[in-house]
C-alpha cells in the first residue's frame, strides 16, 4: 500500500516474431489487456515475456512468461483466373491451360490437389477433362457436333482436407456457327433405251445441313 502511488508500465516481447510479433498492452490500474496477432500462415509455439516496471531505481521490474500455440488451419487451394474461350462449331477437342495451381501457402506444399470441371450445358460442351500435375494443368473440351452458343465451365480444385478444401472459378466458352455443306442421297446408276425421250430420276434427302441450318435454301 505504501507504493500505491507508483505508476506501472507493462511491456511484452515475443521470442519468435516470425510466429507472433511483440504484443501490445493497453489499459491502466490492476487490469490490463495484452493483444497479439499470429503472423499469416505461421504455426508453432512462441513464448511471450511480460515485464512490469514501476520506474524505481531498484527492484523495479518483474517478469512472467506464457506460451501461445498457433495451430494449423487449412488454407483453401487456388489457381489463376481462366480467360473466356471461343471455338468454332465442330472444331474438335480444344485445350486450355490452367496455371498457378497451388494447395495453399508454403506450409501446405505437401498437399495433393485434384481439379475437376463441369459444364452447365452438356448439349453444347460435355464436362471437360483435366490432365497434368503440379502448378500447371491442361483442360480439354470438345464442342458437341453442330452445337452453337455459350456455355459456362466451372473448375474446382480440392486439396483433400477436412475444411476449406475447395476453391472454384468459372469461365465461358462461346461456340460460333460454321456453315455445314448441303447434302443429298446417293443416286443409283441409271439406264435408258435409245430414243427413249425425257427420263426422270428422283433426288432424295436434299438438306441444307443440320437442324440449325434448316432455314437455308438449297439450289440444285
Amino acid at each position: 500500500a505504501n507504493e500505491s502511488g507508483q505508476s506501472v508500465a507493462l511491456t511484452a516481447t515475443s521470442n519468435d516474431t516470425s510466429l507472433v510479433g511483440n504484443p501490445s498492452i493497453s489499459g491502466s490500474g490492476a487490469n490490463r489487456t495484452l493483444s497479439y496477432a499470429p503472423v499469416a500462415d505461421g504455426t508453432g509455439t512462441v513464448t511471450i515475456t511480460v515485464t512490469a516496471d514501476d520506474g524505481q531505481s531498484a527492484n523495479n521490474a518483474f517478469s512472467r512468461s506464457f506460451s501461445i500455440t498457433i495451430s494449423s488451419v487449412n488454407d483453401a487451394p487456388s489457381f489463376d483466373a481462366i480467360a473466356a474461350q471461343s471455338a468454332a462449331e465442330d472444331a474438335g477437342t480444344q485445350s486450355v491451360s490452367i496455371t498457378g495451381v497451388s494447395p495453399g501457402p508454403a506450409n501446405e506444399s505437401g498437399q495433393s490437389v485434384a481439379l475437376t470441371a463441369t459444364s452447365n450445358d452438356t448439349s453444347l460442351v460435355g464436362n471437360p477433362s483435366i490432365s497434368g500435375s503440379g502448378a500447371n494443368r491442361t483442360l480439354s473440351y470438345a464442342p458437341v457436333a453442330d452445337g452453337t452458343g455459350t456455355v459456362t465451365i466451372m473448375v474446382t480444385v480440392d486439396d483433400g482436407q477436412a475444411l476449406s478444401n475447395t476453391f472454384s472459378r468459372s469461365f465461358t466458352i462461346t461456340i460460333s456457327s460454321v456453315n455445314d455443306a448441303p447434302r443429298f442421297d446417293a443416286i443409283a446408276a441409271q439406264s435408258a433405251a435409245e430414243d427413249a425421250g425425257t427420263q426422270s430420276v428422283g433426288i432424295t434427302g436434299v438438306s441444307p445441313g443440320p437442324a440449325n441450318e434448316s432455314a437455308q435454301s438449297v439450289t440444285l
